[in-house]
């Protein structure tokens, strides 16, 4: 099995590589920007690199510069690409304009740990016949983090939240109050933002009602986040400032720092809960272990359509993430 990672040189792509390159039989080649085997998400006629291997994975940062043509030429080649993004946006553009595409080829949406494991817990909470499903992530912003990561999240400020009431999509402020949770390590307070789960969980699962939301720790975050108003975190000069902050924070100073992700999918009857001691390591183990997962599929797919949590899990090294429910 041949696989290329785009951006496998960056945060998450490295733990990615490391992670896919332990799996017997796989061999694995990165590619970037600049390098050997150059492919350049702004530039198809890089994508001509990628024919030849079996499985693309995308962790490169997928906000700044849209994935779309990649999807388009991975479907139309033959090729595999599990894309990893999490913004919001890309991922129900990309899902509009392909759904439903014929092609020798298969585009996986969702890989990682959010997106990816998040949907796989949320679909398994969902099962048949949930008629509203919760999902609420716990995670610190004060880790390390790659530059992908952070443009995700100063983004994501700045549009608005998705979620599914009777089927329909609404499209809410870009931050506002949520519920309080119950995570592995005790109950939070959340905040509704731009995530990209509801439009994938409500389309795979077909549950009519769908929200997700954020738990950032330390919790006073949440209320600092609610105490801003609307203006300052949707203007472009406070993301500007903000995003130069977070770079400086988690790039350099807490490069080295380490986030517990804690997740909590509920619907009327079901609640389940996963941990994990290291999000970004859990998230490269991930990625390889939905790879290791794949099973022969074409066209354009949500993660959970093709994989389910447990096996996915079990592929997992021992202690990356639990599972409660």
């Amino acid at each position: 099995m041949k696989v290329v990672v785009i951006g496998g040189r960056g945060f998450l792509g490295s733990r990615a590589v490391s992670a896919l390159r332990r799996i017997p039989g796989y061999e694995v080649a990165v590619a970037s920007r600049r390098g050997p085997l150059r492919v350049d998400l702004a530039d198809p006629s890089t994508f001509e690199s990628l024919v030849g291997f079996d499985v693309v994975v995308d962790v490169a940062d997928t906000t700044t510069t849209a994935p779309d043509a990649l999807a388009e030429f991975c479907l139309a080649r033959g090729l595999v690409l599990v894309e990893a993004s999490s913004d919001r946006e890309a991922v129900e553009r990309i899902h509009r304009a392909l759904a439903g595409r014929d092609g020798p080829g298969a585009v996986i949406l969702g890989a990682g740990i959010f997106t990816g494991l998040s949907n796989l817990l949320g679909a398994a909470a969902a099962g048949r016949g949930a008629r509203s499903l919760d999902l609420a992530i716990r995670s610190s912003p004060y880790s390390g983090a790659g530059t992908g990561t952070i443009e995700l999240m100063v983004a994501a400020m700045a549009i608005g939240a998705r979620s599914f009431v009777d089927g329909e999509a609404v499209l809410g402020p870009p931050v506002a109050r949520g519920p309080r949770f119950r995570f592995p390590s005790g109950e939070r307070p959340s905040l509704q933002m731009s995530l990209a789960e509801p439009w994938m969980l409500h389309h795979s699962t077909g549950t009519a009602n769908v929200r997700a939301f954020l738990s950032p720790k330390p919790t006073a975050l949440v209320y600092a986040f609610l105490a801003m108003p609307l203006w300052l975190v949707t203007a472009r000069w406070f993301r500007a400032f903000f995003g130069l902050y977070m770079k400086l924070v988690r790039r350099f100073l807490l490069r080295w720092v380490a986030s517990t992700v804690e997740m909590v999918a509920q619907t009327e009857s079901r609640t389940l809960r996963l941990r994990a001691p290291d999000g970004m390591a859990a998230g490269g183990e991930a990625v390889a272990a939905i790879v290791a997962s794949l099973p022969r599929v074409t066209g354009v797919r949500f993660v959970d359509q093709v994989v389910e949590l447990e096996p996915v899990l079990r592929r997992m090294p021992e202690g990356a993430v639990s599972l409660y429910s």
